[in-house]
């Protein structure tokens, strides 16, 4: 059974990714390998303006089950192509949008939610550390506004999570979030040639995109080395930049 449904709305200037392992939306290795098989056949697609992220239910993603190195590397090449291809991202949030979920979300450039949406990294609670997050969130928010979540395990409703400038835009009921998103993406995207968005993205995220490719691979490994694998004795070189 599919976790993922693919479409491509707007005569295929968007591809809509939503994901489908309703009720929690559990990031795992299938719905990881179909993500990546979704977003392979998108550098072709040279209309393509926008890649949008949603989900079937009442919550976007309320965990992971990534258990293996291999499962995070896999997880972690989704961000890589999503570099790669340079086209806008959004994600549609409603409900809880945790842990991985918060990961590929606040990834995006734009994120749009509904008014029960919550956001959070709970896994220092259970001894853990978010992984993409910890570079994802302070390079957004800045160490201020990320610090809370990464350490504390919180969780901002969203109008914090706007406030902070983690959210884009929300929608007053959830009746209206899809009409939120798409009288936005009929607005501000749709109106420009797909190649200008993607030279303009490249060169607005630029450094944000530099610093994720350079660092999260350093942080993949101390994470494998400390909580996938603890007996794991060599380790990339890199994972000496980070100490405990």
């Amino acid at each position: 059974m599919t976790t993922l449904r693919v479409e491509r709305p707007y005569r295929g200037q968007v591809l809509r990714l939503t994901l489908n392992a309703p009720p929690g939306n559990r990031l795992d290795e299938q719905m990881v390998d179909e993500l990546l098989t979704a977003l392979e056949p998108a550098a072709a697609e040279t209309a393509l303006k926008l890649i949008a992220f949603q989900a079937e239910g009442p919550d976007f993603s309320v965990s992971a089950r990534l258990l293996t190195a291999a499962a995070l590397e896999r997880f972690h090449q989704v961000f890589y192509r999503l570099i790669d291809l340079g086209v806008p991202t959004a994600a549609v949030v409603r409900g809880r949008c945790l842990s991985a979920g918060l990961e590929l979300a606040a990834f995006c450039n734009f994120i749009f939610a509904g008014p029960a949406a919550t956001f959070g990294q709970p896994e220092i609670r259970r001894g853990g550390f978010p992984r993409p997050a910890s570079l994802i969130l302070p390079l957004k928010l800045g160490q201020g506004g990320a610090t809370d979540l990464v350490l504390g395990g919180a969780t901002l409703d969203v109008t914090e999570a706007y406030r902070r400038g983690l959210v884009t835009a929300w929608a007053q009921s959830h009746h209206d979030l899809d009409d939120l998103s798409k009288a936005w993406i009929e607005s501000h995207l749709l109106p420009k040639s797909a190649r200008s968005l993607r030279r303009a993205n490249r060169l607005a995220r630029l450094g944000f995109h530099t610093r994720l490719r350079a660092e999260l691979p350093a942080l993949e490994a101390v994470y494998v080395r400390d909580l996938i694998a603890p007996t794991h004795v060599p380790a990339p070189a890199a994972a000496a930049r980070i100490t405990a």
